[in-house]
């Protein structure tokens, strides 16, 4: 009786230890799935915020292109202005000049005009004096010759 008591003492601690086998196996699967399933979420969250990475790089290059473009716009906005300013001044300095010309031909040709009147008065005065002379050349050719006339 005692050997059958020892035997199945013997048999419970075999699968008391067995049992405990089972359940420290079982225990390191599942801290082993545990430890896994961590290292997945901390794979995920590494990925997660490298992605979260790229992305704020992605945009902060956007912003510094479209920064660039703004700035590029506003150079270009600027020499326009400056350019058409430039043509602006160009042309007002254009009209000037031809404004000027114009006066300094009407003044030359007022000038002329008046010279050709003076002329003209100087003609008809010398005209005029040469026929007076004339006139009075051939009144005393015709007293001198009615003189001679009647002294004869």
């Amino acid at each position: 009786k005692q050997r059958e008591l020892i035997e199945r003492r013997a048999q419970e601690l075999k699968e008391q230890r067995k049992r405990e086998e089972e359940r420290r196996r079982q225990e390191e699967e599942d801290l082993k799935r545990v430890e896994e399933e961590m290292r997945q979420q901390e794979e995920e969250e590494r990925r997660k915020e490298a992605e979260k990475q790229r992305i704020a790089e992605e945009r902060r290059k956007q912003r510094e292109e479209e920064d660039l473009r703004a700035e590029a716009e506003a150079r270009r906005n600027a020499d326009l202005k400056k350019a058409e300013a430039e043509k602006g001044r160009k042309r007002q300095e254009e009209l000037r000049r031809l404004e000027e010309q114009r006066r300094a031909f009407e003044r030359a040709e007022e000038e002329r005009m008046k010279q050709q009147e003076r002329f003209k008065r100087e003609e008809a005065s010398r005209l005029a004096e040469e026929e007076r002379q004339r006139v009075e050349a051939e009144e005393r050719a015709r007293r001198e010759a009615e003189e001679r006339e009647a002294e004869e």
